[in-house]
């Protein structure tokens, strides 16, 4: 293949319908790159290091400017154009006649080649060139950026009538001669670059699927299970988030299966044992860790043992709640394949890993008594919230949480709160998108409502402090058209 260059592509007899193309509206941008990204999370042979794409408006400008020429050429002066890059891909397309589905139509031309491509010989079996599909497909070609401009004619093009010129430009560009368009392996994002840890629908990504605020709440959950076991425990510790096992985590996430890591102690020289769970969860993880919850209402500690329930769940809580268990790490990896099952709009895997490790087989999760923290070890003297804790209580005094403020303007609201300045916040709005309580900070903003009726709610706890026991506070209001 020709180093940054991809030549021919398609001609596509489509309706008579006239449409009049200046610029792609941001729909038009976001379905692009949306279908470029597809394309390259169901590439067969699995890839290993394939990057998510991101639209770039250096590149659109220089494929629109291009678009506009009306030449059915490549361009080639696109990489002195566009001076944020060393190499630039290309790929061009026409529809004659015009059609409103121009650039939908011409996408779906483009990756209908992967039929005909052969990742081991990187050669197509039909007679027609793969280069605007490896383009589509090359793993490092992280940016894209695309135009569209109707002409009256085409130059190079053997029909003098009225076209729509489409053209993709790609960075870094891909087709470069002698090698593959990526990596190959048994597991997806096992080959990322060290700036896109993250794996997103099998893509690298520096995308925040698990944020800090994700990491916080989910180390709040288990303390908060930690603080409420029934009986009271004399030696339960708080637990604390440890990057070392979160590292672990992450990285066995990736496999997309929930079968537990037998190689997770090695793998954490500062532990001699190490704990784990895992689970899906659709949207967030903390989801996965709000359904280990579920088996406290049904653990008997006497027996150590639940009723009713799958083992497998109880295990899972006895773990959360183990006193030495004191250090918490988790990763969390979307997949659109789990443990062999397709999940169409993917899936959340989260792994957490425990250290030292809890379950052991013939003991109790905790000790347990008449008064919490009556049995705390030495290096941990105070008693946070039924924890035994480094840190002295803070003072923090939650008995309010006040609404100061709702401003909307179009589609986004922001809210205004405020409380204790120790206390952390937890807010929900009745929305698909926001539904779920996760950690926030005022002012809060939300964007892409639509019109109608909202309601917000939002949380205030201590650090350590059960956050159901906490105040709440409640608004309403109205997106108008």
């Amino acid at each position: 293949m020709i180093s940054g260059i991809v030549p021919v592509l398609c001609l596509l007899v489509l309706t008579t319908a006239r449409l009049s193309v200046s610029q792609l509206t941001d729909e038009d941008k976001q379905f692009i790159l949306d279908f470029h990204n597809d394309a390259r999370d169901n590439v067969d042979p699995i890839a290993t290091n394939m990057e998510k794409m991101e639209w770039n408006d250096e590149l659109a400008g220089i494929a629109q400017a291009y678009s506009a020429k009306c030449n059915y050429q490549p361009n080639p002066d696109r990489v002195s154009q566009a001076p944020s890059f060393s190499t630039v891909g290309e790929n061009l397309g026409v529809s004659m006649p015009p059609s409103p589905s121009f650039y939908d139509d011409i996408l779906f031309a483009w990756v209908r080649e992967r039929s005909s491509y052969n990742y081991t010989s990187g050669q197509c079996f039909s007679d027609g060139a793969c280069d605007p599909y490896t383009q589509m497909v090359w793993a490092t070609s992280s940016q894209l950026g695309c135009g569209a401009t109707q002409c009256n004619s085409v130059a190079g093009f053997p029909n003098n009538s009225s076209a729509i010129v489409f053209v993709c430009n790609y960075a870094p560009a891909g087709n470069l001669e002698g090698q593959s368009p990526y990596m190959t392996g048994n597991s997806s994002c096992s080959n990322c670059p060290g700036n896109k840890t993250s794996c997103v629908s099998n893509l690298c990504s520096e995308e925040l699927i698990f944020s800090d605020e994700d990491k916080q709440l989910l180390l709040d959950l288990h303390n908060e299970a930690r603080s409420m076991v029934d009986p009271i425990a004399t030696n339960m510790e708080e637990m604390e988030w440890n990057d070392e096992l979160a590292e672990v985590a992450q990285n066995y996430s990736t496999n997309c299966i929930t079968q537990l890591n037998s190689d997770r102690a090695s793998q954490a020289p500062s532990f001699s044992t190490v704990g784990e769970n895992s689970g899906i969860a659709f949207p967030v993880p903390s989801q996965v860790v709000e359904r280990w919850l579920v088996a406290r209402r049904f653990y008997i500690y006497t027996t150590g043992q639940c009723n009713n329930i799958n083992h497998r769940f109880c295990d899972q809580y006895i773990q959360m709640v183990w006193a030495t268990s004191g250090q918490l790490g988790c990763g969390v990896t979307r997949c659109s394949i789990v443990d062999g099952r397709p999940f169409r709009l993917g899936a959340l895997v989260l792994v957490c890993n425990y250290g030292p490790a809890g379950r052991l087989k013939g003991q109790s999760p905790y000790m347990t008594g008449n008064t919490s923290c009556s049995s705390c070890p030495d290096d941990k003297k105070f008693c946070v919230n039924n924890l035994c804790s480094n840190d002295a209580p803070t003072g923090c005094s939650a008995d309010r949480v006040d609404i100061d403020g709702i401003s909307v303007a179009g589609g986004t609201v922001t809210i205004n709160f405020s409380s204790d300045p120790n206390v952390r916040f937890r807010c929900r709005l009745r929305h698909p998108r926001y539904r779920r309580l996760r950690p926030c900070t005022s002012p809060m903003t939300y964007t892409g409502l639509s019109e109608g009726r909202y309601r917000f709610v939002v949380r205030a706890a201590c650090p350590g402090q059960r956050l159901l026991s906490g105040p709440r506070n409640v608004a309403h209001f109205t997106i108008r058209a």
